[in-house]
């Protein structure tokens, strides 16, 4: 019916299923209800006596369009103010404002105030600035004091193994805009006072690839132990919270691709990296025995399962679901047989062949990438516990990253072409396991 839909047309969004129904059954049976005359004459019950479209056109008591956006306003206002966080519109609206697309301008410009003060600082400033964010991980309230001070103890500790590789201090800003759409949800976000939608670290490698991307760096060393945020899974609630705050250690090396005239130059920045992860753990009381390196690499994943015949992306996900953390030599028959029911048994005999742990120990071909390394060289740094189960844990993960400084490249031309390794250390995870 034209009057049932011209009335919702003009009425503010139900909240429920149920309000619309009422307030429609009410106004069929009578039309006088509504305070609209166009709702009230297009609801007759008498046919000759409701306005044609060209009456109603030429009539002048259609609404234009800023009263009927106004209307509008006025009802999103209303939601805004009165906060009923367990109305859907108000889910919607909050939802539909944080998934606004980044203008372009302020993916690079929204901290060039920032960082325009820290160029001007000296560097002996800067590396008191960063010591000073060290000593803020004492008066954390959120981690025991004992556990605030093997955390303080351990920082300090990878902070003079960095500095031994001739990296400088440098931390990036702490909020930047949207970073990558496909995480929305996953991070913590935020809003500021002009609504630019802003997230906080959820690691510190992303940050300070767009940093490396938009100044053209092309030389650098970095370190920083800083607090990174992540979303907690559970807090879907309308109540809303704080972020789950970890400490992470990250050390980068950034050169541009040609100063390296071959692929052996780069593998030595992997190995430097690797050494410099060992030595920070080794500081903390961890021996090397007890750590594991395990090391991928994206482009053979892709070229193994090319040669298999697993072309189908799901597939190729439960066969590493499957294979991820196993000895193949001692455990083949019952991973063919969960192999089997994913692929076909001479596409899981040409996997076999595939993997060799001759080749090298440390290497595992299908080891699952990690969150922004996923197309080349990549590693995990496991540490087995010291005591009779031996269980490993994740202490750490890393590898090149320059695909990603190319990402936010698209966002400017350049011809400076990078090559990036990177290591994130959780010191979180190790002061809960190690004593120092």
């Amino acid at each position: 019916h034209i009057g049932i839909t011209f009335f919702e047309m003009l009425s503010p969004p139900f909240s429920t299923g149920m309000e619309r129904h009422m307030k429609l059954t009410e106004l069929r049976k009578n039309p006088n209800v509504s305070d609209n005359e166009i709702v009230r004459l297009l609801l007759q019950a008498n046919p000759s006596e409701r306005p044609s479209a060209i009456e109603l056109l030429e009539g002048g008591k259609l609404p234009n369009k800023i009263e009927t956006e106004a209307k509008y306003f006025n009802e999103v206002m209303r939601i805004v103010k009165t906060s009923d966080r367990s109305s859907p519109l108000y889910s919607r609206l909050v939802d539909t404002l944080f998934k606004q697309p980044v203008r372009r301008e302020l993916f690079y410009t929204y901290d060039n105030d920032v960082l325009a003060l820290a160029t001007k600082a000296k560097k002996k400033q800067r590396k008191r600035r960063t010591s000073a964010r060290q000593d803020d991980l004492l008066s954390d309230p959120n981690v025991p004091t004992k556990s605030r001070i093997r955390l303080h103890r351990i920082s300090q500790a990878f902070i003079k193994v960095f500095e031994l590789y001739g990296a400088t201090p440098l931390q990036t800003p702490l909020l930047t805009p949207r970073l990558r759409e496909e995480i929305h949800g996953q991070v913590f976000e935020l809003m500021d006072s002009y609504g630019t939608v802003v997230e906080l670290p959820r690691n510190l490698t992303l940050p300070f690839a767009r940093w490396v991307a938009l100044r053209d760096v092309t030389f650098m060393k970095r370190f920083v132990v800083d607090e990174v945020f992540v979303r907690p899974s559970q807090q879907r609630t309308t109540l809303g919270g704080q972020p789950l705050s970890k400490t992470q250690g990250s050390f980068d090396i950034v050169l541009p691709l040609s100063y390296l005239s071959s692929a052996s130059e780069i593998h030595k920045l992997h190995e430097e990296v690797l050494e410099c992860a060992q030595r920070c753990l080794n500081s903390c009381g961890i021996t090397s025995d007890r750590i594991i390196v395990k090391i991928g690499d994206i482009s053979q994943q892709r070229n193994a399962f090319e040669l298999c015949g697993i072309l189908d992306t799901r597939q190729q996900m439960q066969v590493r679901n499957i294979l991820v953390n196993q000895d193949i030599r001692t455990n083949w028959k019952p991973l063919r047989r969960k192999l089997l029911q994913v692929i076909s048994p001479k596409q899981s005999d040409s996997l076999r062949r595939c993997i060799q742990p001759e080749i090298d120990t440390r290497f595992d071909l299908f080891l699952h990438p990690v969150e922004d390394f996923e197309t080349s060289f990549f590693f995990k740094i496991f540490v087995l516990d010291n005591n009779e189960s031996h269980r490993p844990w994740l202490a750490g993960e890393g590898g090149r990253y320059d695909n990603l400084i190319s990402e936010f490249h698209s966002h400017h031309i350049t011809n400076n072409l990078v090559v990036a390794v990177g290591l994130r250390l959780h010191l979180t995870t190790i002061a809960g396991t190690v004593y120092v």
